[in-house]
């Protein structure tokens, strides 16, 4: 470009030229001294800098110099081009001086366009941006290492259209909280740390067209104003933590084009103006609490190309307009909770992606559906389907590449002979696992592209047959996990790479495998027979898992030759022989497992070739041998079980080259280990010194197709840990012939938390993200602490678990504990947990110096006195079954951290110890119990309720005389409380104020003296032998058994709930019919129990109908004739009806079930009885403390239930409760 009257050049646009080399200070470009307009983007001028001879072109009014891999500082001469209004600077590798870009805007007075994208701005001030022109229209800091606070004041420039801010992660920053009006076009602080609430008057800006706000950290409400933006077409909001309703006003907003509402805490409804709008493409409104019901029908939406709706808390049906939209080709409504069913598809559309994966969608598949022939990925998994589909509508999906329909466990897949057409032919993945197929489906065996074929996990049977195996050209990866296949003729896929077998009835000997096969899992089946020679012509084998089989003979030598083999899992088969002795230099194996055979001779020095070996378990053999010392030079051996062999010898040989430096578990235990436990072991063990757990999760040990387990000994048994935490940590040295003391070093070992012998309970072991276990010999038995408390080391947890350990060989350590060494050997700032179970006679008080202890458990113990008040880190205590006495101390109430806290079965008495109102603010209790103290004094509510997080509350057994409820005080309920035990105290009234509590599911208020909305979760309500003469309305909408016998009840019966399981009103005074609003429970009812009433009429017929569950009736002082439909309770196994005035012939089908004789033969006129139980004299009922014979009766027949229908669940629920003593109620009440 050339100035016509001087002919000099005054512009020059070189962009995207293709010029390399350097940009020379002696170019004759600078010599073009008119020079206004200068483009030079998109070339490579090989990472030079920026002359400084820029400053000759004094005349510039436009310079670009995007892109063209310039380096180094900006040069402040830069900043003497002074009649510049437009510089674009970005896209290189460039920096700016404070000092220098100080000059640059204030001396560009007249710029108004400024781009630095991808520029390093980290040495500038953004308080230097308040220096810009005011008459700044664009400014686009993309990227550019911005740090510290954004000045607010440069969105209100009076001429700014565009600010771009994206990607200044350290970027600090708000928009103007009032009076925000400005011509702004496009406003883009995405990926920054602008936060605060979006002000109402965002809607003042009728220009804005691009709002893009994600990823920052703003909160609060979406002010309707945003509705007033009627020229935006761009609205991005995503990833903040916006919260509450959406409003909805975007009905007038009809240029818009894309809306992202996507991960933040938004509740409500969908906004159904959204649906409305016409120019939409695309729609995201996921991750997000939203709830409802889809919009039936749609009058907009023609263009949206994208609906992402996942991970809310949607319901209802999916509506079949989702799949006629014209335009639509992505449709995400995964992870909800949408219930279905599908609606028939008027239209099918074009869609290619749908995903309704993770809902609970139920009823069959419409065959509409099938009809949507431009489906590339499908994903319904996760929900509820039932049905069958035909493999001839499923190939109508001719361009389908991905279909996954897995966990429906009652949808199946029926082959059908089509022809040509049946199959998919264009199918990648194929996923149909944990459903209801019961044959293999070999209609796909055509689909040249098909390479994964998941079918775990359902009824498969028989055998895969020649003629089934042929085709699958493409297959890669077939997993017939858990079927209840029995053999394979030939394994599908002349190119498989992963075959997964595990957990079938498979028989005979191991198949033949592909030779390239990489991933081989063949565990938990029945083969039989030796490994076959052709295993060593499977060499690219990583993992071969033959574990839990029949199979025999010698391992082959040629595994340890495999040199991509990563896994070799032959455990718990009868392998005999010696352990295979070569390997490969350098090999890659990392797992070694040939636990439980025959395996004899010696471990294999050649192993210290495998230098990738992390797990080596050769545990449950008859390998004889000395301890392997050399295996220390593994570097990152992890896991080492010697365990239940004949290991012999002594454990001394150690040397500096032998560290086990990454060992972590390492169990020696039940074989023959004799001497001193070596100390140089403990201090080389560097894993378990230092373990660092990683805070995006726990990590396991194993790979995507294999992971690794491991047995351990908890209590005696053997449990096996299906997964091995990378934080998990083990020393077992149980059952050798050690002698002499544990060494000192094991102190050192910080990374411990489970410290002794096998005494420990799962439910002691610590969270999943650490986990770790120290076992040691029985014969260790000392009379002081089993080693020096001496640790050099701040922070740890150490939970010192020390149960029986003088008792093991018959010692007798009774006595009393009166000095705590802990208190004075652990550093202060250790956080560490405490657990004893000894027969202690006193709380040592120095143990409640430990002002970081966090868990503190001394229950089933017999120690005396009154609790130490020094110990503000813990947040659980445990003092159960002890003979503690005096008064519960307020100051418990007010650790700051403490949330379990069980003081029952003591001896506090008195009134708990006044708390001052202040600790409530700081109070975190979930779980409190002073149940059988003899606690008296009156509980007022507005006191109780101050305990916010309180889930269980139990106050039972005690001498406390009411629970008065504070009127005053509008939150007089516990808002998270699930258990609320008040059993025989001296209650009086009915605690209403707990009628809000929604989360409310078990309420105990039995054996008291009460005298007579909401309760929504409410399960169980236990009111018997009170002092009640009526209810009203019986509590709670979801109450499964209500307990009010032995009350004072009149009137008629209550209307009960439809989901009532036990029906109990006996021995109260109601009269009046049985009312026909009875017959609605006929759902779940297995007790109905009206006895010793005053009740009337006749027994109902509508009994008969009631739920095949029902097992008990017990029913009196009733009249007329029995209803035969009775003999319809298949599962009914006592029938109660004595001290009536029935008559009238008892109904044949109930001639099987017991009778009183007596009371029949007495009441009901004529009947020949068929059938007497027993002799003729009745049996002595046993003693009762409680109610009379009758109420005995029931007792016995109930538990007499139990070892009937119920007779499982009965042991498991017993063996839970008395082995974990959890829930501490149950174990009282049996």
């Amino acid at each position: 470009m050339c100035d016509h009257k001087e002919g000099n050049v005054i512009g020059l646009d070189l962009s995207w030229s293709g010029l390399v080399g350097s940009l020379q200070s002696n170019s004759a470009l600078f010599s073009l001294q008119n020079l206004q307009w200068l483009n030079l983007a998109g070339n490579d001028f090989d990472d030079s800098e920026i002359p400084s001879e820029f400053s000759k072109l004094k005349s510039l009014t436009y310079l670009n110099l995007s892109g063209i891999g310039l380096t180094g500082f900006v040069p402040p001469e830069i900043s003497l081009l002074s009649e510049l209004v437009s510089l674009d600077l970005g896209l290189n590798h460039l920096l700016f001086r404070s000092h220098d870009f100080n000059m640059l805007v204030h001396n560009l007075t007249k710029l108004e366009n400024m781009i630095l994208d991808l520029m390093d701005l980290s040495l500038v001030v953004p308080y230097s941006f308040l220096n810009l022109t005011a008459s700044m229209k664009h400014l686009s800091l993309f990227a550019c290492h911005l740090q510290g606070k954004f000045p607010t004041e440069i969105l209100q420039f009076p001429y700014l259209e565009n600010i771009i801010l994206q990607f200044n992660v350290d970027l600090i920053g708000h928009p103007p909280e009032t009076n925000w009006s400005s011509p702004l076009r496009v406003l883009d602080v995405s990926q920054t740390r602008f936060s605060k609430e979006l002000p109402d008057s965002i809607g003042n800006l009728k220009h804005l067209k691009t709002l893009n706000l994600q990823g920052c950290d703003f909160m609060g409400s979406i002010p309707s104003t945003l509705g007033n933006l009627t020229k935006i077409t761009f609205l991005d909001i995503s990833g903040n933590m916006f919260q509450g309703q959406i409003p909805d006003v975007f009905g007038n907003l009809n240029d818009l084009s894309s809306m992202d509402f996507s991960h933040n805490n938004f509740s409500g409804f969908l906004p159904s103006s959204t649906f409305n709008l016409t120019g939409l493409t695309f729609m995201d409104f996921s991750s997000n609490f939203l709830q409802g019901t889809l919009p039936n029908n749609v009058r907009g939406l023609p263009y949206l190309r994208e609906l992402h709706l996942n991970a809310n808390l949607l319901n209802g049906r999916v509506p079949g307009w989702l799949f006629s939209l014209p335009s639509l080709n992505w449709l995400d409504l995964n992870s909800n909770k949408l219930n279905g069913p599908i609606d028939p598809i008027q239209e099918p559309n074009l869609v290619q992606y749908v995903d309704l994966s993770e809902n609970e969608i139920q009823g069959p598949i419409p065959g509409s559906f099938f009809d949507l022939v431009n489906l590339i990925d499908l994903y319904i998994s996760s929900n509820n389907l039932s049905g069958n589909i035909k493999s001839s509508e499923l190939v109508k999906l001719r361009n389908l590449r991905l279909l996954d329909l897995s966990h429906n466990s009652l949808l199946s897949l029926t082959s059908c002979n089509n022809g040509a057409n049946s199959t998919l032919p264009m199918v990648i993945e194929f996923h149909f696992s944990s459903c209801n197929m019961q044959r293999f489906p070999s209609f796909l065996n055509a689909s040249k592209y098909l390479q994964v074929l998941d079918l775990s996990n359902n009824q498969i049977h028989g055998s895969i047959t020649k003629w089934e195996a042929e085709g699958w050209e493409s297959l890669i990866t077939l997993n017939l996990y858990m079927n209840f296949m029995t053999g394979i003729e030939q394994v599908p896929g002349k190119h498989l790479s992963a075959l997964d077998l595990r957990s079938n009835s498979l028989q005979g000997p191991l198949p033949a495998l592909p030779q390239s096969l990489l991933y081989f899992l063949i565990s938990d089946n029945e083969l039989v027979g030796e490994i076959p020679p052709t295993i060593c012509n499977s060499s690219s084998l990583v993992v071969l898992d033959l574990s839990k089989n029949k199979l025999g003979g010698i391992v082959p030598d040629c595994l340890g030759n495999f040199r991509r083999l990563t896994v070799l899992d032959l455990r718990t088969n009868y392998f005999r022989g010696k352990i295979p002795t070569t390997y490969v230099r350098y090999s890659s194996l990392r797992t070694l497992n040939l636990n439980d055979n025959q395996l004899e001779g010696s471990i294999p020095q050649s192993l210290t070739d495998c230098y990738s070996l992390e797990v080596l378990d050769l545990g449950n053999n008859n390998i004889n041998d000395t301890f392997p010392y050399w295996l220390g030079t593994l570097p990152n051996l992890q896991v080492l079980v010697l365990r239940s062999n004949i290991f012999h010898g002594d454990t001394q040989n150690f040397n500096g080259s032998f560290t086990f430096s990454s060992l972590r578990m390492i169990d020696l235990s039940r074989n023959e280990f004799t001497g001193h436990i070596p100390p140089e072991l403990f201090e080389n063990l560097k894993s378990m010194k230092d373990i660092q757990v990683d805070k995006s999760g726990p990590k396991y040990m194993g790979e995507y197709y294999y992971q690794d387990s491991v047995i351990v000994t908890m209590k005696g048994s053997d449990f096996k840990l299906e997964r091995i935490l990378t934080s998990f940590t083990v020393i077992d040295f149980s059952s050798n012939h050690f002698k002499g003391s544990i060494p000192k070093e094991l102190g050192e070992l910080n990374s411990v938390i489970d410290t002794y012998y096998k005494s420990i309970e799962e439910k002691d072991l610590p969270t999943p993200q650490h986990q770790k276990i120290y076992w040691f010999p029985t014969e260790f038995c000392i009379a002081t602490f089993p080693f020096p408390l001496v640790f050099v080391h701040t922070e740890f947890t150490l939970l010192l678990f020390i149960r029986w350990l003088l008792g093991m060989k018959g010692t007798n350590w009774f006595s009393p504990i009166k000095q705590f060494p802990l208190g004075s050997t652990l550093p202060a700032m250790i956080s560490a947990t405490l657990k004893f179970h000894l027969s202690l006679r006193c709380l040592p008080s120095s143990a409640f110096n430990l002002t970081s202890f966090t868990f503190m458990d001394f229950s089933g113990n017999f120690p005396q006195g009154t609790l130490s008040n020094n110990i503000s880190g813990l947040s659980y205590l445990d003092l159960y079954a002890n003979l503690l006495n005096g008064r519960v101390p307020g100051w418990l109430f007010s650790l700051p951290s403490l949330e379990y806290l069980d003081l029952s079965s003591n001896k506090f008495s008195g009134p708990i110890d006044t708390i001052p109102s202040s600790f409530f603010d700081f109070m975190n209790l979930t779980f409190l119990d002073l149940s059988s103290n003899n606690l008296s004094g009156n509980i007022k509510s507005c006191m109780l309720v101050k305990l916010r997080n309180l889930r269980s509350l139990d106050l039972s057994f005690n001498n406390l005389p009411s629970l008065t409820r504070c009127s005053n005080d509008v939150n007089s309920t516990l808002p998270l409380i699930i258990e609320f035990h008040f059993s025989s105290c001296n209650m009086h009234r009915f605690p209403s104020f707990l009628n809000a509590s929604k989360h409310l599911q078990v309420l105990d208020l039995s054996n008291n003296q009460i005298q007579a909305e909401g309760w929504e979760d409410l399960v169980t309500l236990h009111l018997s032998m009170n002092f009640l003469t009526s209810v009203e309305q019986i509590p709670g909408k979801h109450l499964f058994i209500p307990d009010l016998r032995s009350n004072s009840l009149q009137g008629p019966l209550t209307t009960p709930p439809q989901e009532l399981s036990y029906f109990l009103f006996s021995n109260n005074e109601l009269v009046g019919e049985i009312s026909s609003k009875s017959c609605n429970l006929s759902f779940l009812l297995s007790v109905l129990d009206l006895s010793k009433n005053k009740l009337g009429g006749t027994i109902p017929d509508c009994f008969g109908t009631f739920s095949d569950q029902l097992s008990l009736i017990v029913l009196r002082t009733l009249a007329g004739n029995i209803p035969p439909s009775l003999g319809k309770l298949e599962a009914l196994e006592s029938l109660d009806l004595s001290s009536n005035k029935l008559q009238g012939r008892i109904p044949v089908q109930l001639t099987d079930l017991t009778f009183s004789h007596n009371n029949l033969e007495g009441h009901i006129p004529g009947f020949p009885l068929s059938k007497k139980c027993g002799n003729d004299q009745e049996p002595e009922s046993p003693p009762s403390t409680v109610a009379d014979d009758s109420e005995t009766t029931l007792t016995w027949k109930i538990a007499a239930m139990g070892y009937g229908s119920r007779v499982v669940l009965g042991l498991s629920m017993g063996y839970i409760v008395f082995t974990t003593e959890r829930p501490r109620w149950l174990v009282k009440m049996i």
